[in-house]
């Protein structure tokens, strides 16, 4: 309710709080409480919040979904970067997919592309 209340930065710095806080899949999937979509916990919530306002046919509402939307694909591209500076660090010739063909079918840029999909 209080998100009508403010700014367009305050939203998306707000957004990008809460998904850095909700965790990741490594920790949840380890302790039990996550999916394999990789967000579990706080972050589930977050996403009916940001699928609601997406579904609301106020401009107002969608301004705050798709805010979320794009904070929630900068998160998840942050982890992606982190996946692939390990896997290089990791991969060896015999390893190595060219064009980049092994991070498009990853799930979590087939995960970004359908939140992207919706909004």
């Amino acid at each position: 309710e209080f998100l009508h209340q403010m700014t367009t930065s305050q939203v998306r710095r707000l957004f990008l709080l809460l998904f850095a806080a909700g965790g990741d899949k490594n920790d949840e999937m380890a302790s039990g409480l996550g999916d394999s979509s990789g967000v579990g916990g706080a972050c589930d919530d977050i996403q009916i919040v940001i699928e609601k306002n997406l579904s609301h046919g106020q401009i107002a509402n969608k301004r705050i979904g798709i805010i979320g939307t794009v904070a929630y694909a900068v998160t998840r591209s942050a982890e992606l970067l982190d996946q692939q500076n390990s896997m290089e660090v990791e991969e060896t010739d015999a390893t190595c997919m060219p064009g980049g063909a092994a991070v498009a079918s990853l799930p979590i840029v087939k995960d970004i592309t359908e939140k992207i999909e919706k909004a």
